[in-house]
This record gives structure tokens, C-alpha cells and sequence, in this order.
């Protein structure tokens, strides 16, 4: 619970920080939906109010499509993030996680990107 307290007050300073038309990306090593969605969701709570923050629905994976081999030891950005692609799961905040028993032993990783739409007017919650 303290971690994800943490987290969301590191979120938040993170886009206060960010140019109007920026991206942070927020990621974690956990699967823990307490550290991973809940803290998207309490953060666009606080300041998607009026549309300051939104999740970016591609996730950083591009238009990649998938493979149907596996990753080459020397691989191109394209090729790895159409690997990603083809393994990870949307989570419910729009974020991606790559679970380790889908991703031939890579991860947990989450991750979510948020753009900053407008300058944030934080609502308390």
C-alpha cells in the first residue's frame, strides 16, 4: 500500500514536470493491479478532470505487427516491439503487462503511457 502511495505521488509529480503534448511512461516490475492500474486510475482521478491526461492506446508498440518466430539474438526496434506485441495483455487502466509465462521468461513488466494534454489543475481525491 505504501509502494503504491509512493508510486502515484511519483506519477503525479512526473506529469506536473512533462511539457503540454508530452509522454510519461509509467512502468513497474509487479503484477499487482494495487501498483499497477489502481495507480493510472487515481492519477487520471486527479487530473483527467478536464482532460489534462490521457492513456496512449498504443502503448509505444507502434503499428508492429506480430511474429511468427522467435525474437533474433540481434533484433531490430520493430522486430522487438512486434514481439511485445504478439505476447503482452491490455490491462484495464489501457496499460500492457508481459507476464514471464507468456514471454518466454521476460518480465512481469507493466507499463502505461500518458499524454499530457493540457497544463494539470489537480483535483484532490
Amino acid at each position: 500500500r505504501r509502494d503504491a502511495e509512493r508510486q502515484v505521488k511519483l506519477l503525479m509529480a512526473a506529469l506536473r514536470a512533462v511539457r503540454v503534448g508530452g509522454v510519461v511512461v509509467y512502468a513497474t516490475c509487479s503484477i499487482s493491479p494495487a501498483e499497477n492500474d489502481a495507480v493510472v486510475r487515481k492519477v487520471l482521478m486527479r487530473c483527467a478532470t478536464d482532460g489534462e491526461v490521457e492513456v496512449c492506446e498504443d502503448a509505444g508498440l507502434g503499428a508492429a505487427g506480430t511474429l511468427d518466430k522467435d525474437l533474433p539474438e540481434v533484433a531490430t526496434r520493430e522486430q522487438v516491439c512486434a514481439w511485445m506485441a504478439s505476447r503482452c495483455e491490455m490491462t484495464p487502466c489501457g496499460g500492457r503487462i508481459a507476464l514471464p509465462d507468456r514471454c518466454d521468461g521476460f518480465g512481469p513488466l507493466f507499463w502505461c503511457r500518458l499524454l499530457k494534454i493540457k497544463p494539470i489543475v489537480e483535483q484532490r481525491s
